[in-house]
């Protein structure tokens, strides 16, 4: 190893954490029969939040909605574009996002209802870049024109419809009549367009025949569910990247993703939902919910989605079914247009969550609980708890946070950047085996190579890293002729290249394996040093974190 190597491990640098907070605003936020003011206490929280200097908020790209938008009772929206928090000092600085949090925070209002799932599709539909509007298009036949001819002499003469209401629509008959008979023009001889037209209907009296006849047009009719149209007026020149393009049509509004380009993504980022509500969802159908999330999915990977296989709906208007399968799609990177595993947590705020009882917290904990075999700790409903436990690979993954105070909202939102963070590579053991000259025979190799085993791992502040020194035999006859065999027997290579962790080196006397393992057998581990032996420790997974040694003067991991 020469010290020029050193300069190909470069030092790896943090994830890029990209969270939107969707916030439960309906009317329960308001004083209740507890007496709780929870909208109070959220907006406590939440400037606590924005004024913490935990050092791990200053780089994560913190977005804000609300539901119900407007108290409309149907939908979310977006308020404020996901941007770095940047540092503490910022909170009161016009323009910095903690500022702009701040100020969309203390204009929240409650009221009107829960509409969770729409609530969630468009926090979803904000990350990915995507949209949850969408128009059904309906050929209406309109009443226009009378025809009604003489009897005696033939004279034809024409009245039309002059005022139309648009709430007399009748999109399930896909009709609709004038506003009333007095809207109707006097008759005369000039057509006014008949030709035109579809005769749909005739009659007749003792002096005239007529004829009636209607003419179709199209009326969109826009899915109300849908959030678009508020966040894209909350797209302003001072609040800004909400959506792509602020002034198109809500029909080619599309969201604009904080998420890295994809050139500039890396594995070690993190995304996901922060989803905080104080109750029951309500106001929605699994048809309704299903409409916003599967536009929010795109056509590619929206056009199967449903709302079965996983969670129950506890009313037929809580929508729990569709947030599920949903939970699912972000969760795996293969099955959403955005191409990244979306986590979702959920924090369940108010007393209504201090235990499981109701089925409405055991869903809400079902959605959120991490169940990810390289979590980095459990929730009520992951997989190890005795009740109530949800199997991989569970549903959003990101966190169950109860909590009825202003701290626990500091605290959920720091744990849940935190569950966004990959577990750390482990440093890979490298180096190449040497087989030196036989002494004896300089015109032959020695049956045995020597690696110099070395564990580059930057990402600490160690001023030296691990190395050492281990002893293989060569392969002298048969198919393997030439590779390295290790004094347990077998390849100490695989296929691939990479070290067998079953094999031990000849220099290994220990009861266990060192292959891939640095500070295992080797030389390292007959370096005599003044000190006693040492019990075996294992971590709460099991792993192995000291070794065992019974006999002393020997270097120890």
């Amino acid at each position: 190893m020469q010290a020029s190597d050193l300069q190909i491990y470069a030092s790896p640098t943090a994830g890029k954490k990209t969270i939107v907070m969707m916030l439960d605003t309906s009317g329960s936020m308001t004083n209740n029969s507890y007496g709780e003011n929870r909208l109070a206490m959220l907006k406590n929280g939440m400037n606590a939040f924005l004024a913490s200097n935990n050092p791990v908020l200053n780089d994560t790209r913190v977005g804000l909605g609300n539901f119900s938008a407007n108290g409309d009772s149907r939908s979310g929206q977006i308020l404020v574009a996901a941007a770095p928090l940047g540092d503490a000092s910022t909170l009161n600085t016009v323009g910095s996002q903690r500022y702009k949090l701040k100020q969309a925070v203390a204009n929240l209002t409650a009221g009107g209802s829960t509409p969770s799932a729409h609530a969630y599709a468009e926090a979803a539909a904000y990350l990915m870049g995507t949209t949850t509007y969408s128009e059904t298009n309906y050929a209406i036949r309109k009443d226009s024109y009378i025809k009604r001819v003489r009897r005696s002499d033939n004279r034809t003469e024409y009245s039309y419809c002059t005022n139309y209401r648009d709430s007399q629509i009748d999109t399930a008959n896909l009709w609709q009549p004038c506003r009333s008979n007095s809207y109707w023009s006097s008759w005369s001889t000039n057509n006014p367009g008949v030709d035109n037209a579809t005769a749909y209907d005739t009659s007749s009296d003792w002096t005239y025949y007529y004829t009636y006849y209607y003419t179709t047009f199209n009326y969109a009719v826009a899915n109300a569910d849908s959030g678009i149209p508020k966040s894209k007026s909350n797209d302003t020149a001072s609040n800004p990247n909400i959506v792509v393009d602020r002034n198109a049509t809500n029909s080619n509004a599309v969201y604009q993703s904080p998420l890295p380009a994809v050139a500039n993504r890396q594995s070690c980022d993190g995304q996901g939902i922060y989803f905080l509500s104080d109750g029951e969802p309500n106001n929605t159908t699994n048809t309704r919910s299903a409409s916003v999330m599967s536009t929010a999915l795109g056509s590619t990977f929206g056009a199967d989605f449903n709302c079965s296989g996983g969670l129950s709906n506890t009313t037929a208007d809580s929508g729990w079914a569709c947030m599920g399968e949903f939970a699912k799609r972000l969760f795996d990177k293969t099955k959403n247009p955005a191409g990244v595993s979306i986590q979702t947590a959920f924090v369940g705020f108010g007393s209504d969550f201090s235990s499981l009882n109701s089925s409405d917290v055991k869903n809400a904990c079902r959605l959120s609980s991490r169940t990810q075999s390289d979590r980095k700790g459990d929730d009520a409903c992951s997989p190890n708890q005795s009740t109530n436990a949800v199997a991989a690979p569970g549903y959003g993954n990101g966190g169950f946070f109860p909590t009825q105070s202003s701290q626990g909202v500091t605290d959920s939102v720091i744990a849940f950047i935190n569950n966004l963070d990959k577990v750390p590579l482990e440093p890979l053991t490298t180096g190449a085996i040497s087989v030196p000259y036989d002494a004896l025979n300089p015109k032959n190799l020695q049956e045995y190579g020597y690696l110099r085993a070395f564990e580059p791992n930057p990402a600490n502040t160690y001023l030296t890293w691990r190395g050492n020194l281990k002893k293989y035999h060569v392969v002298l006859s048969g198919a393997n002729a030439g590779a390295f065999e290790a004094n347990s027997g077998g390849l100490v290579y695989n296929a691939s290249g990479a070290f067998r962790t079953g094999t031990k080196d000849y220099w290994n006397s220990s009861t266990y394996t060192d292959g891939g393992k640095v500070f295992l057998g080797g030389s390292y581990a007959n370096v005599p040093l003044p000190i006693a032996g040492q019990p075996e420790t294992r971590d709460a997974e099991g792993n192995i974190t000291k070794y065992y040694y019974a006999v002393q003067s020997k270097i120890r991991n």
